[in-house]
């Protein structure tokens, strides 16, 4: 923020005259990496440099934050530290709380983004090694579902994985960002989403749109109900139009559930200035011995980092589950 008394990321609370609220000086890297994925949504839709630059900005600040012992980023565990005061730029959260499970969705979805409309590998990684952290010291692998918090280190702080501010959201949403930003946006691959309706006596449309983009991105490709092909859908428009009292025309106990493909146009994406889309082949994989030993790919700069060993790829082959299958809470 462009303010001589913020030191790092912005106020959170102002009044109704948007004058800042100093007795609230916490600020949240998530919060800042949110507003940065949001601002790459609406480039998405609508390209304006504006938009951009405020998505680098951000993410930048917290990548290259480096007042001694009160970094952002963690280049030492990996992950992304909790609360700061936007003061003084000192972080500020108990030890048990040094590592929350949401802002790790709302910096992975930034990162993704941001590297998709920049190609700056850093973001690449920033998104790669966040899912990493969170695979490797979040994820209950017996149990399902992420826990709370983590100490710096990544130990978690709790058994719990609920409370009055958690249930399931941010997991899920971060396996279903998790699989259309990977495969649309980095594979360029199409992506198999699954909609459910209910049955209505008159005949109903709708248009699908599983994510913010330009309407001229994505397409219908295919669609399939009851196993068997369904055409009654534009392409173009992402309508799907279904008849009058569907019900009666699937057995009593089939869910209405409609099994769509949806693949990116290959034409000129504005909001990135490039070459018309092609399909890429998987990334090069480097000659790391490692395995589970990852501490020398901590710092999003590295140029090999975890990236080159295949988190976010090559992805296996799309099938009926609409999340992605790298993360073990998400299938």
């Amino acid at each position: 923020m462009d303010d001589p008394s913020v030191a790092f990321g912005f106020p959170e609370r102002y009044d109704s005259d948007w004058q800042i609220d100093t007795s609230h000086t916490v600020v949240n890297p998530g919060h800042i990496l949110k507003t940065a994925w949001m601002l790459a949504e609406l480039h998405l839709i609508s390209p304006e440099a504006s938009y951009l630059s405020g998505m680098r900005k951000l993410i930048d600040e917290i990548l290259d934050y480096n007042l001694a012992d009160h970094e952002a980023w963690d280049a030492t565990n990996g992950g992304l530290f909790a609360n700061h005061n936007w003061q003084t730029g000192k972080r500020d959260f108990a030890p048990e709380a040094a590592k929350e499970w949401w802002i790790l969705e709302q910096a992975f979805n930034a990162g993704i983004l941001a590297y998709y409309l920049t190609e700056e590998e850093k973001y690449l990684q920033m998104a790669d090694e966040l899912l990493t952290f969170l695979e490797n010291h979040f994820v209950d692998e017996t149990y399902g579902e992420v826990y709370i918090a983590t100490y710096a280190s990544g130990v978690p702080a709790t058994d719990r994985k609920g409370d009055f501010w958690k249930a399931g959201f941010h997991s899920t949403k971060l396996g279903c960002f998790t699989y259309l930003y990977g495969q649309l946006f980095y594979h360029f691959r199409p992506v198999t989403l699954h909609y459910r309706f209910d049955s209505q006596a008159s005949p109903q449309s709708h248009q699908l749109n599983p994510l913010a983009i330009a309407d001229s991105r994505l397409s219908i490709q295919s669609v399939q109900y009851l196993g068997q092909a369904y055409t009654n859908f534009d392409t173009v428009a992402r309508q799907l139009n279904l008849p009058a009292n569907l019900a009666a025309i699937a057995p009593l106990h089939a869910l209405i559930i409609f099994r769509v493909i949806v693949g990116a146009f290959s034409g000129k994406d504005t909001s990135r200035n490039e070459k018309p889309i092609e399909q890429e082949g998987p990334i090069p994989q480097s000659n790391c011995p490692c395995d589970k030993d990852d501490s020398h790919h901590r710092h999003p700069y590295t140029k090999e980092g975890l990236i080159d060993r295949g988190r976010l790829g090559p992805a296996s082959s799309v099938n009926d589950v609409a999340l992605v299958s790298l993360l073990p809470f998400a299938v």
